[in-house]
């Protein structure tokens, strides 16, 4: 399978996927960490879209700055469709889906009918915030016709477990308000 890099635009070539770069890539300024921080908190490391909306191919957007990034692109080139990525494995705005609804998220461009498609979200865990013995853990959501399942670290769990990961480690529903 292709996959394709998401890298800063060149003037010649026009992406057709948007591109996510860390904001010292796009601004002059140095990345700092906060006064008395001595490490980033977790954060995103990489988002991996294959099959999703516009994303047919296999997309990878990162490695991400644990501290400032930007997505930038030009009209139409999937830069919604990227936070709709994280939303759709990581908030319940995708939840309870009908079949019909759940085949309008395939993509469905020119060419052979995608059947799957799946993102995953990885996050950088060095400081352990989420209860595992990786550096890296990684959220997926796969869906197809009749299937819509999630994953952590490739094993299969529910959508409540990823809930309750995520709540241990800080992020909690009651409280959404979170820089994305």
């Amino acid at each position: 399978a292709k996959t394709k890099l998401a890298t800063p635009p060149s003037p010649a070539a026009a992406p057709c996927t948007p591109t996510c770069v860390p904001s010292s890539i796009c601004c002059p300024a140095k990345e700092e960490l906060l006064v008395g921080q001595t490490t980033a908190a977790m954060y995103i490391k990489y988002v991996r879209i294959h099959g999703f909306k516009s994303y047919r191919e296999r997309t990878i957007c990162g490695p991400l700055s644990p501290l400032h990034n930007s997505v930038v692109g030009y009209n139409g080139s999937g830069k919604s469709n990227f936070f709709a990525a994280l939303r759709f494995v990581l908030s319940d705005a995708y939840s309870n889906i009908r079949p019909e609804e759940r085949a309008k998220l395939l993509n469905e461009g020119a060419g052979a009918t995608v059947v799957e498609a799946y993102v995953e979200v990885v996050f950088d865990n060095t400081d352990k915030r989420i209860d595992n013995e990786k550096d890296e853990v990684v959220i997926k959501r796969q869906i197809g016709n009749k299937k819509d399942q999630f994953y952590v670290d490739q094993k299969p769990v529910t959508k409540q477990d990823i809930s309750n990961m995520l709540e241990t480690a800080g992020f909690s529903k009651s409280n959404p308000y979170y820089i994305v």
